[in-house]
């Protein structure tokens, strides 16, 4: 009974007025019931929360909330529910900023940046490397934020000042630089004349420029450029086939591998696989070559360095000019070559008409020898890198009609 007693007098009690001179955080509850006391004091809070603004400073930027953006919560059911005598009486009251993640996040998104390292971008036509400084990073430690904010709405609603962390880079412009130096440029010229030649020429460097080959990856001429096919794009021009020139697709594509061959020498890559045309070139000096066919004869070579090196391959006005960059290893780099032997060509042949006219002159072969001379800190050495024999072109003998003068 007792008990039942003591529900009705707190039930009542809830409902009717709080006893006279009782203060709940300054506001004057006297005569009220419990529910608008609470009320009231709430009320209170609102009015004085409305004049208050939070300030957060981060970088160049401000951010201010009021409210309804920052709210509170209360004991004051328990306080009232306590109130006994009249009295001084204090609620815990606690501010806190609706959504305070997504606010954080979103003033963390205005300042902080991600570091950028210097770098070079490698362009396929004009200025070989575009150079991008590096960019400090910045960061800021988001618990740290949150927790500042929720001392100031609690501790007298102060200004925030977002602690910037710097993320600054390691790299250096001026060593990028140094690892994207020319290296090794070799030209050869052709007849722009030629048309198809020409295109089989201008196709192939475009396969080839722009190439990055990474430190200790192969570059392969086939695999980079492609078979020589109609449906590639390639045309008829004069190749070498069974010690002859004749007509075939993609013809002036070994010269192009061949100027390629002597870059890659000259820029210190370790060339795995070349091979030697059956006739001499005239674009070329002897044991310079690199011929190219079908999918078996291919120009291979690796990069060695621990840098990636940069290829740009060009043809213009008659001259094919590939150019390597990368990082020096300090040595310089020259090709040479010489005859060693000659080889009579064959009687000329016999091609009817008049006769006693040459068409095609016959030519010698030759037996030659290809060397590099590696030279650095003042000492050089030179080594035999290639033999070489290339057969004889036999004459013909004789006028017959339409009959094209072979180009070498």
């Amino acid at each position: 009974m007792l008990a039942l007693f003591a529900s009705i007098f707190i039930f009542a009690a809830f409902f009717t007025g709080l006893p006279k001179n009782t203060f709940i955080n300054g506001v004057n509850v006297s005569r009220l019931n419990r529910s608008a006391a609470i009320k009231a004091v709430r009320e209170s809070i609102v009015e004085k929360l409305k004049g208050e603004r939070l300030q957060i400073y981060a970088g160049d930027n401000i951010y201010t909330y009021s409210y309804p953006e920052i709210n509170f919560k209360d004991n004051l059911k328990n306080v009232v529910n306590g109130v006994k005598k009249s009295g001084e009486y204090h609620g815990e009251i606690k501010y806190y900023l609706n959504g305070i993640n997504d606010v954080v996040s979103s003033i963390l998104a205005g300042v902080t940046a991600e570091k950028v390292e210097p770098y070079a971008i490698f362009n396929r036509s004009g200025e070989p490397f575009t150079y991008v400084d590096g960019k400090e990073g910045k960061t800021v430690n988001a618990q740290k934020l949150i927790t500042d904010i929720n001392n100031s709405l609690n501790g007298g609603f102060s200004n925030v000042k977002v602690q910037i962390l710097s993320k600054p880079f390691r790299g250096n412009l001026n060593e990028i630089k140094k690892n994207t130096v020319l290296l090794s440029q070799f030209s050869t010229k052709y007849d722009q004349s030629n048309k198809s030649r020409s295109h089989n020429i201008n196709l192939a460097c475009e396969k080839i420029n722009g190439t990055i080959l990474r430190p200790q990856s192969l570059f392969s001429f086939n695999g980079t450029v492609g078979e020589r096919t109609v449906k590639n794009g390639y045309l008829q021009a004069k190749i070498i086939e069974g010690g002859r020139f004749i007509d075939g697709l993609g013809g002036g594509v070994c010269q192009v591998s061949t100027t390629l061959y002597n870059a890659a020498l000259l820029s210190g890559l370790a060339v795995t696989e070349f091979h030697p045309h059956s006739l001499k070139v005239g674009y070329v000096a002897p044991s310079r070559d690199a011929m190219v066919s079908g999918n078996y004869f291919d120009l291979k070579f690796k990069n060695c360095k621990n840098q990636p090196v940069f290829i740009r391959a060009s043809a213009h006005n008659g001259t094919l000019t590939v150019k390597i960059y990368g990082k020096s290893d300090g040595a310089t780099y020259k090709l040479s070559s010489k005859i060693i032997a000659e080889i009579a060509p064959p009687p000329p042949e016999e091609k009817g008409g008049n006769g006693g006219d040459f068409i095609v002159e016959e030519k010698c072969g030759i037996e030659s020898e290809g060397y590099l001379t590696v030279t650095k800190n003042g000492v050089s050495k030179t080594t035999l890198i290639r033999k070489d024999k290339y057969a004889a072109v036999r004459g013909v003998r004789g006028v017959a009609p339409n009959f094209n003068k072979f180009a070498l």
